[in-house]
């Protein structure tokens, strides 16, 4: 009983981490060690012979671990690296020449170094060594004065940093993220009050954040893609699951890159359709063509002559060279976003709120057209499911 208790209180202290897979695991810890080398390689022969055997730092490898596998947290972004390792080494080097004692001299430079990342914002874990080695690195790294900020500290910051904006772009992650909270606060506010049912706004959970008092280790984006999934997953729950090939449009016609624009205008006219996807003779999408692109093409402006130009528009140039468009690949919009057949429904969602898409294409895993999800399909497809939930 004892034993279990101390078990039980022990358990306590471990972090409750996301379960990340197996996929995520290894692209992290690949990167981190891919990183370490392409860092320590170029480190080394770019070194000057005045840094001697110091070419790769200690702290450097807290860095590595941050930026491969927290790629979204604000203390793994260029600037907090970048500006945390600087400060703390300018920090330090000044402390160890003007403070005497090595335990005054210590406390005083992780005191200030710390103070000036908070008002600089670049606060970086790691950083912290950095100070302490400056001070603690022997004649080695004292003989080079504040020179050691440049090289070795600031070599192997850079090349970690250009490694891992190149890494984590080329394994899917979002690196570096760009004034994040600023960027979050003005491309959420226009979602989430409509992708919200509880009306919370980016100026909500910026406010929380800053009531919170403390920092949090969070992406304002990321805790907006957060509760969106959140939701989906509790009106999953609620209202089951309904695959895409479920409500799409399926048999729209469909065009081809060379057809022309008098072709297809005729089609959307007496089909009333507001999109048709174009394919590839492999009967992939390559692009979808709306009633807003010919719009577009015309030009609003001018209601009074808006028939004359779009008859313009549509009339077929019989000369070798034109300088308008001709067939529908010209004014297409290109390798649009498309969700599986076999996904939720609710995968649409977000395409439409956010990406602001009223027409969706459906392809299967082969990657072959099958149909299209517009706003109306979607309508149907959460009555249908009211209705089933009603039944029973």
């Amino acid at each position: 009983m004892i034993n279990w208790t101390i078990l039980e209180w022990v358990r306590k202290f471990i972090p409750d981490l996301p379960q990340l897979g197996r996929k995520e695991r290894l692209r992290a810890c690949l990167g981190a060690g891919l990183g370490i080398f392409f860092t320590a390689f170029f480190s080394i022969s770019l070194s000057t012979p005045q840094v001697g055997q110091i070419w790769l730092l200690a702290p450097i490898g807290a860095s590595a671990i941050i930026l491969f596998t927290l790629p979204a947290s604000p203390l793994a972004q260029p600037w907090s690296i970048i500006g945390g390792n600087l400060i703390c080494a300018l920090v330090g080097i000044t402390c160890s020449r003007f403070i005497e004692g090595p335990l005054l001299c210590l406390s005083t430079a992780i005191f200030v170094a710390l103070a000036l990342m908070f008002v600089l914002r670049c606060i970086h874990p790691p950083s912290g060594a950095v100070a302490l080695l400056t001070i603690l690195g022997g004649d080695s790294v004292k003989d080079m004065g504040y020179m050691f900020i440049l090289n070795p500290l600031g070599l192997n910051t850079l090349l970690l940093v250009a490694f891992a904006i190149i890494y984590n772009k080329a394994t899917g992650q979002n690196y570096p993220h760009f004034n994040h909270r600023l960027l979050s606060l003005r491309a959420l506010n226009s979602t989430l009050p409509t992708a919200t049912t509880l009306g919370i706004t980016a100026n909500d959970l910026s406010a929380a954040l800053d009531q919170s008092d403390q920092l949090i280790d969070v992406d304002l984006g990321d805790l907006e893609n957060l509760f969106l999934k959140t939701e989906q997953i509790a009106l999953s729950r609620r209202v089951g699951i309904i695959q895409c090939q479920q409500i799409m449009t399926q048999n729209i016609a469909a065009l081809e890159f060379a057809t022309e624009l008098n072709e297809a205008w005729q089609i959307i006219k007496e089909r009333n359709v507001q999109a048709l996807p174009v394919l590839s003779s492999g009967k992939h999408l390559i692009g979808i063509v709306t009633r807003s692109d010919f719009l577009r093409e015309v030009g609003t402006d001018d209601f009074n002559t808006f028939k004359l130009r779009l008859g313009s528009l549509l009339k077929r140039n019989s000369s070798s060279y034109s300088d308008k468009a001709e067939v529908v690949g010209q004014i297409m919009r290109k390798n649009p976003r498309t969700v599986l057949a076999t996904s939720n429904m609710l995968d649409v969602v977000p395409l439409m709120v956010e990406q602001r898409m009223r027409h969706v294409p459906v392809i299967n895993e082969q990657g072959v057209y099958v149909g299209m999800i517009n706003q109306s399909d979607m309508i149907a497809g959460l009555y249908q499911t009211s209705l089933s939930a009603l039944a029973h």
